[in-house]
Parts: C-alpha cells; structure tokens; sequence
C-alpha cells in the first residue's frame, strides 16, 4: 500500500509531548518544583499527543477491515495492542511493588496485579481505550454498516448511550476518545492532497500551534469540557508539522521516535522515574529543569534502544510471539498505510 509520510512524524511528535507531559508530572509530584508557567506545558502536550494516536488510528481503520475482516482485525488487535498491554503494565506494576511507595509517586498492591487484565493503570489507560475503539468500529462497520458520518454521529451520542458505564475505565476511554478515532476514518477517505503542498502545512502548522495554546489559555483545552476543539486544532498542527518534517531528511530523527512509539510509551515512566530516583535520591540533585532534562532524554532513548534490541533479537517484549515477520502495530508503523493492521 501507498507510503503516507507524515505518520511517524505524527507519531513522534505526539509521544515526545506524551514524555514531557509525564516527566513534568513526575518531578512535580515528587516535591522537585515545577518549571514556569508549567501548568500550561501541561495542558498543551495534553491536549492534543494522545488524540494524535486515536486520529491516526481511525485514518487507517477502513483498509485495515478490508484487509484483515472484522474477526480478524479484532484478532490483530488484540496481539498488537493488548498483550503489550499485559505485558508492561504488570513489568510496571512488579518493579513498584518491588522497589516500594517510599520511592514512587503512586502506590499499588499485588490487587493491582491480578487486576490488570481488566483494570488498566497509570498510562496503560490508552491501550484499552484504543482497543474499545476498534471493537466499536468493527460493531458499526459489520453490523450496522455504519460510515464515516454516522460514526462522527455515535461518537457524539456516547455519553448518552454508555454514560452507565462510566466507572470502567474503558468505556470512559471510549466515550472520551472515539470521536478523534472517527475524525480518523472520516478524514482519512476524504482528499487531503491539497492542504499537504505549498504554503498550507506551514499555515495550518502555525496557526494550529498558537490554536492549541489559546485554547489551554482559554480553558477548552487539556482538561476542559471543550478539549475536543483545541485537540481537534493540535491534531491538524501535528499531521502539517509532520508534513512538512517529512520534506527534510535533517529531520528523520522525529520518524525514528515515531517509528519506536510504542516502545516508548510503555518504558519511558519506568526509565524517566529511574532517572529521577537517581538524580535525587542518590545524587541530591533537586533542579527541575534538570530532572526535565534528563527524564525526557532517557525516557525517550532508552526504549529506543530496547526496542532494537527486541528486533533484532525477536524478543517478544511488545507484541505476540510469532514464526511470522513482525506484525505491524498502530503505535510504531513505519511508513505504511494501515496503523495498526
């Protein structure tokens, strides 16, 4: 299938913003201050990193249920979304319990453990969600036969038809999200050429940017009833930034943390809290802007490095062991035209 070059991009894009979010988090929350106007870094990498990965997500949908049918996708998705899933969480989980409260931000219990295959934790929230989004669109597309404008429909009807269900996470997931999962499908069979030439990248990119930053300004942002409009804005800046990455081979390195999202996302709150735990606990260093530093940089190069090496090695770390070449995942594609196919 035709290559669409401004995918890693996206994705590396929206999981850097996805690491400084979380390391901000993290240095705050253990006592080490905060950087200025912090609060709005917040709401800005907030808004728009993880409705990226939804509105990809849906670009793709449709070939991928053509490709692999309904049972089949599902099938697919659950190899590629939820056995990382139990994989690392349950790493994440072990190596707290291990290491104690007294080192971390959040506490669990070996509750927490046996839970895991139905209660998500910490960031690990995304990879359910993601995976009630495909059953739902596999539900509409095969049963209801649903197209792009009645799923943009269904997404907005959620709250009312799901809001009993709230309390798992889920389908709070899905009720929250599935409308950037149908943008997805509705832009994706939509001719989109003409915003990817000329001067339109840097417009919408621009623009865009300065969009998502007013709407954290003006409370419609991260956080905000209203964070549809300014995650809507960030998307659109994301995928022309990405675009106009993409002309520039000095700017491959943003694909290569793309190409590796879902390796970071699972590692980089295990590697940037190591980090952390190093720089105050055992060097007494207790500037946050160092704890910034150097939390984003190791949380965003050592999974890198893991993820080689799960590559090169086939180790089983992030997807379903098979005999077969490596199935593609919707989180690190590299350059193919069905995220998560």
């Amino acid at each position: 299938m035709k290559r669409v070059e401004w995918v890693d991009g996206a994705k590396g894009l929206a999981i850097f913003a996805v690491v400084v979010l979380h390391v901000l988090r993290g240095v705050s929350n253990a006592g080490f201050g905060e950087i200025p106007a912090q609060d709005v870094v917040d709401g800005f990498c907030g808004t728009f990193s993880l409705p990226v990965f939804f509105f990809i997500s849906g670009w793709f949908a449709v070939a991928s249920l053509a490709k692999y049918g309904g049972p089949g996708l599902l099938l697919n998705k659950m190899r590629t979304l939820y056995y990382p899933y139990i994989i690392w969480q349950t790493i994440q989980i072990g190596i707290m319990l291990l290491v104690g409260s007294s080192q971390t931000n959040a506490s669990v219990t070996p509750w927490n453990l046996l839970l895991t295959p139905i209660v998500p934790l910490f960031q690990f929230w995304f990879f359910m969600t993601l995976l009630a989004c495909f059953f739902f669109f596999v539900l509409m597309k095969t049963t209801l036969k649903g197209d792009g404008n009645l799923l943009i429909i269904a997404a907005l009807m959620m709250p009312v038809v799901f809001g009993w269900a709230l309390q798992w996470q889920p389908i709070e997931g899905l009720i929250n999200y599935f409308i950037y999962f149908a943008l997805g499908i509705f832009v994706g069979g939509k001719p989109t050429t003409r915003f990817a030439t000329g001067p339109w990248p840097w417009v919408i990119g621009i623009i865009g940017t300065i969009g998502v930053w007013a709407s954290v300004v003006g409370d419609f942002g991260y956080g905000s009833r209203l964070v549809v409009i300014g995650a809507c804005i960030g998307i659109a800046a994301t995928v022309s930034i990405a675009r106009l990455l993409a002309r520039s081979s000095a700017t491959r390195w943003v694909e290569v943390i793309g190409v590796y999202s879902l390796e970071i996302y699972v590692m980089h709150v295990i590697f940037a809290a190591g980090t952390r735990i190093a720089l105050g606990k055992i060097l007494g260093i207790d500037n946050p802007w160092i704890h910034l530093i150097a939390g984003v940089t190791v949380g965003t190069i050592a999974p890198i490095f893991v993820g080689m090496l799960a590559r090169r090695y086939r180790l089983p770390l992030f997807q379903w062991p098979s005999g077969k070449k490596r199935v593609n995942n919707p989180m690190m594609k590299s350059g193919t035209s069905v995220a998560g196919a």
